[in-house]
């Protein structure tokens, strides 16, 4: 058992070591087993910290450190199942990076701000050693924010019987984000309460649109006569 015992620390598996401990205080009761497995419990400890240390630095962004923290835990304790559990996380981590990339490339590309939106939290994941991806993530992030900000100011005034000011607001918003569904529905649950007021303001903007184009028609008129 003695033998095995030191076998067991030469080739430091420390999840092992316990028993053996064990069977040798059974057989000798002043073996300093107390000792030993304090210091093996100090050692999976350290090692267990050294993984933790290597995930942190990994979503930092920070190979290098995260590589030599894992090597810490390593030469520490090789058979940490940790350990494998650790090099599972980062390649099935770099498999979404590879999914996520293009996909917010393509939702940035067709303007499908509210898709980016609804996955902000696996883009920033996925996103978060690109600086120039998460910055542009950002700026959607807060600009879908500041929108939902206004449907939701809108929902309360219409709430409130001002669907006119509710409408204003709506039809503000829409200037910019006209393909936005969620301002659509909104829209067009208000739309009934303001059905002639709407009318108005859409003649009114269309023949606003129609003297801007006289207004620049006009002098290429006259220069034609």
């Amino acid at each position: 058992d003695l033998r095995e015992l030191q076998r067991l620390g030469d080739e430091r598996d420390l999840a092992n070591v316990e028993g053996y401990v064990n069977k040798v205080r059974g057989r000798a009761k002043d073996f300093p087993g107390a000792a030993i497995l304090s210091k093996v419990n100090n050692a999976i400890n350290a090692s267990n910290m050294s993984i933790l240390a290597a995930k942190q630095a990994a979503l930092a962004g920070n190979n290098d450190k995260s590589l030599a923290a894992l090597d810490q835990a390593t030469r520490i304790w090789p058979q940490n199942p940790g350990i494998k559990e650790f090099a599972n996380q980062v390649v099935s981590r770099q498999d979404k990076i590879g999914q996520m990339v293009p996909e917010f490339d393509r939702l940035v590309s067709e303007a499908k701000w509210r898709d980016i939106f609804n996955k902000k939290l696996e883009f920033a994941l996925a996103l978060a050693t690109d600086k120039e991806r998460s910055e542009s993530l950002r700026k959607v992030v807060n600009r879908v924010g500041e929108l939902d900000a206004n449907i939701q100011k809108a929902s309360v005034l219409a709430s409130q019987n001002n669907p006119y000011m509710a409408w204003d607001v709506l039809a503000e918003a829409s200037k910019t984000e006209s393909d936005d569904l969620v301002l659509a529905k909104t829209r067009s649950d208000i739309a009934p309460l303001v059905a002639d007021y709407a009318r108005l303001l859409g003649l009114a903007e269309k023949l606003e649109n129609e003297g801007a184009e006289a207004a620049w028609l006009f002098p290429l008129q006259r220069v034609h006569q």
